[in-house]
């Protein structure tokens, strides 16, 4: 049986020995906003996802793995991602779906907080953000691809091996950054 987004959220609380005070502090939101998310009134904000994650010791994807009960609005907290291996389409898609491409049921890619090597660094130049790396970009390891998910929008940018990255994304969104890099997967973080 699946569990819902609110489930896992209070089952990985309880194993770390927080109270939903103590967890709302490290996060630094309410504790009737982590309450509001255990009875799944709701998901956590795109903007403390990454720091929910971390604290409670688990991936993005884990914890969205779940459903929601009686929230389909289709906005894009819980979007997925997806990748072909063969020809290097990309989907992207408001929650669960099923993708395929070349023949082939394609699998959402599991995001992984970014460690230091897939990090990707941001500058402010006029009203936008460029996004910059120093991960490698040979045509044997690269950036395949960088995604800007928000709550109302996904904004993809096809990288090619070789290039510098180009990524250039307008100030005012928030909301989680992924890096895909060709060997390692997808790693997110917080913009």
């Amino acid at each position: 049986m699946k569990k819902t987004t609110g489930e896992i959220i209070k089952g990985l609380r309880i194993e770390k020995g927080y109270t939903q005070k103590q967890l709302a502090d490290i996060i630094s939101v309410s504790d009737r906003a982590v309450s509001k998310w255990e009875r799944n009134y709701g998901c956590p904000d795109l903007s403390v996802i990454c720091e929910l994650c971390k604290a409670l010791g688990t991936t993005v994807d884990y914890l969205l793995s779940g459903t929601t009960e009686g929230n389909s609005s289709g906005d894009f907290k819980t979007a997925r991602l997806y990748v072909c291996e063969d020809c290097g389409n990309i989907i992207a898609s408001a929650g669960d779906c099923s993708a395929t491409c070349c023949g082939k049921k394609l699998k959402a890619l599991e995001l992984k907080l970014a460690d230091d090597e897939h990090k990707l660094r941001l500058e402010s130049f006029d009203a936008d953000i460029i996004v910059l790396t120093d991960h490698e970009m040979s045509k044997e390891h690269y950036i395949s691809l960088v995604a800007v998910i928000s709550e109302t929008a996904v904004l993809l940018y096809k990288q090619y091996p070789e290039w510098s990255i180009n990524a250039r994304i307008p100030a005012t969104i928030h909301g989680m950054l992924v890096a895909v890099c060709n060997k390692h997967g997808a790693y997110v973080q917080r913009i």
